[in-house]
């Protein structure tokens, strides 16, 4: 299998099992919650300048949003790898009417599930950083 297949995402797609899919599923989902309470809370950093009441129920109510945003994320990660381990398990069973090497076909499907890997394990990174700037700034705004 070429390495330049795997970059066209409507070969790839085809080739994961419908676990990983739904976890794809699941991870723009989360991605999108990521990012839209990260956001809600450096938008709500920048615009604090409240009574001294407000602003701690403001930034303490900001806070529990970092905080459910870091257990989703640790969660995401856990989901996935019981997914990647599903995909590398099913590697292995073989059905005998494939042409090419047993040893090929397993390479193959290892493949597959080290390039999706690669990917979420990027994209979860990226989302734990941008998460991480926006609990730094609440930091940085609850200290002053």
């Amino acid at each position: 299998m070429n390495i330049f297949f795997l970059l066209n995402p409507i070969h790839f797609f085809r080739l994961l099992p419908g676990t990983s899919l739904l976890f794809l599923l699941f991870l723009a989902a989360v991605s999108m919650d990521v990012v839209y309470r990260s956001l809600a809370v450096i938008s709500g950093v920048r615009h604090i300048n409240l009574s001294e009441e407000k602003k701690t129920n403001s930034i303490q109510g900001m806070y529990n949003s970092i905080e459910n945003s870091r257990r989703l994320l640790s969660f995401t990660a856990y989901l996935f790898g019981f997914c990647i381990f599903l995909q590398m398990a099913s590697a292995f069973h073989l059905i005998g009417t494939s042409s090419h090497l047993v040893a090929m076909s397993i390479a193959d499907a290892l493949l597959v599930a080290s390039a999706l890997a690669a990917d979420v394990f990027l994209v979860l990174l990226l989302l734990y950083l941008f998460q991480w700037y926006a609990g730094a700034r609440l930091d940085w705004i609850s200290q002053t």
